[in-house]
């Protein structure tokens, strides 16, 4: 639940920023989420959409992230919340003054810390190593990068309480083309896996995960009128699962400050209005 949840807000802020004058103006902020301009706080609450007699209705809204900054964006404070109100979980983001990524700390829905990712970077200040740490500080993870041209090869291990080899990964991305490929043994078997990001004819990106050989991950990011998105799911045979249309608004800084989201069956054009995602940004002076 957590992983689709930060999942699912990445998105919703990564695939909000458009090119605008205000974002070539402006400097952006640390970290994955492309947010412009000094803000301070991201306030977002969604409202589910309802049929009516033919006609979309909102309900009442809920608030579901809080995203707050310190002045110059190195400390970012990402809090999830229930639909009662009561936080689900936070994560705090440390960066350095170039915007590399220091540390992340998790928290649980009652503030206590379950895990805590430190990075560490090289001369030519690519990531050299993260280490993922136990509310103990008992090492839980650890990740050795490694570069060779347009390769990055990343080995990944799991730790048991007792410091035993729990899983361990190899990973291989390559930049040209966009691609990677993981071997993963857990002391049974090896998992072959591999992933690739390709464009569409709609001037988009297609992104597959094949586990085995067998898809199962396929989707695809088409840009539509008026700053949206789509995103076309699809079935293990290559059918086309659901489309999800995505419609925004943006402020003068070139944030998005409401997104509808419309889902259509299959490969239907006839979509259904589900939610709205409404944000307020309080910028610093």
């Amino acid at each position: 639940m957590k992983r689709l949840a930060v999942a699912a807000f990445a998105f919703l802020l990564i695939s909000a920023a458009l090119p605008c004058s205000a974002q070539q103006k402006e400097k952006r902020r640390p970290g994955p989420f492309l947010i412009w301009g000094t803000v301070h706080i991201i306030r977002d609450e969604r409202v589910t959409i309802t049929m009516k007699n033919g006609e979309p209705v909102e309900g009442e809204r809920v608030l579901v992230h809080t995203l707050t900054y310190n002045e110059d964006g190195t400390k970012q404070e990402d809090t999830s919340y229930q639909p009662d109100g009561s936080i689900m979980f936070r994560i705090v983001y440390l960066y350095d003054a170039d915007g590399k990524i220091l540390e992340t700390t998790h928290f649980n829905g009652k503030d206590t810390v379950q895990t805590r990712e430190v990075s560490h970077y090289n001369d030519q200040k690519r990531v050299s190593e993260r280490i993922t740490y136990r509310a103990d500080d008992s090492v839980l993870g650890k990740q050795i990068y490694s570069y060779n041209g347009n390769q990055r090869i990343i080995e990944s291990t799991m730790y048991g309480p007792n410091g035993a080899i729990l899983r361990q990964s190899t990973t291989t991305s390559y930049l040209q083309p966009n691609r990677a490929e993981s071997l993963d043994y857990d002391g049974k078997r090896v998992v072959k896996s591999e992933s690739s990001v390709t464009r569409t004819p709609e001037g988009g990106q297609m992104y597959e995960t094949q586990t085995d050989g067998k898809t199962t991950r396929k989707e695809a990011y088409n840009p539509v009128e008026k700053g949206g998105n789509e995103r076309v799911q699809y079935n293990p045979d290559g059918t086309i699962k659901s489309r999800e249309r995505f419609t925004r608004e943006f402020d003068s800084h070139g944030n998005m400050i409401k997104t509808t989201r419309s889902v259509a069956t299959g490969d239907s054009a006839d979509f259904v209005p589900m939610d709205v995602t409404y944000r307020t940004i309080e910028y610093y002076q």
